[in-house]
């Protein structure tokens, strides 16, 4: 039950529900993958990533296997997420979380940097009638156990409306059998972990 037809169906249903085209979202190992990932192919060796003091410890992990610079950031006064007024000039990169399911809204803040949008506890939630994972560069999804939807334990999965984007990030995934020197990694989801996640939907 290895990658194949039930995780391209998986990443089409969450195109069809979040509104974008087919081919926009890439199923992964594990949302930590998918966070990881999404800073690999946003350039961030030796870059500034904010993320919150108060997040999964999987976002200070990430960010130092991603070979970049991490920068806390503290949570709003009234809401458990990052207070986007904090985020200065020296910041490249901007992983903002959307915790407990409570959604925010994204500015740009004082140049701009690149965002993705960590929606790990927040599938479903809507922003200004728009499903959340499409305000930034990129949208991040965790179907771990304890989220809303969850694919047999582990899985994640990475969205974008850049297509090119998500289609070098399929071609870094499929690891093996290749006909070139290109460095890539086995961060795959299974077909028995795809068709068990969208029963929950």
């Amino acid at each position: 039950m290895a990658q194949g037809k039930a995780v391209e169906a998986f990443e089409e249903e969450l195109c069809d529900f979040l509104g974008l085209p087919n081919g926009c979202a890439v199923a992964v190992s594990s949302g930590t993958a998918a966070l990881y990932i999404s800073l690999l192919f946003l350039g961030a060796k030796d870059k500034n990533v904010a993320f919150p003091t108060y997040t999964c410890s999987a976002l200070r992990n990430i960010t130092t296997f991603a070979s970049a610079n991490s920068l806390l950031v503290d949570s709003q006064i009234s809401s458990p997420n990052i207070d986007l007024e904090l985020i200065d000039k020296n910041v490249d990169i901007a992983i903002v979380p959307n915790m407990f399911g409570i959604p925010q809204i994204i500015n740009r803040i004082n140049k701009p940097i690149k965002i993705i949008e960590d929606c790990a506890q927040s599938l479903g939630a809507k922003v200004k009638s728009s499903n959340v994972g499409l305000q930034g560069d990129i949208g991040v999804f965790s179907f771990y156990a304890t989220k809303l939807i969850t694919s047999g334990g582990q899985g994640g999965m990475i969205v974008s409306k850049d297509s090119s984007l998500i289609q070098e990030i399929k071609d870094y995934r499929l690891f093996d059998r290749r006909n070139d020197s290109k460095i890539r990694f086995n961060f795959q989801m299974t077909d028995l972990q795809a068709a068990i996640g969208p029963i929950y939907c």
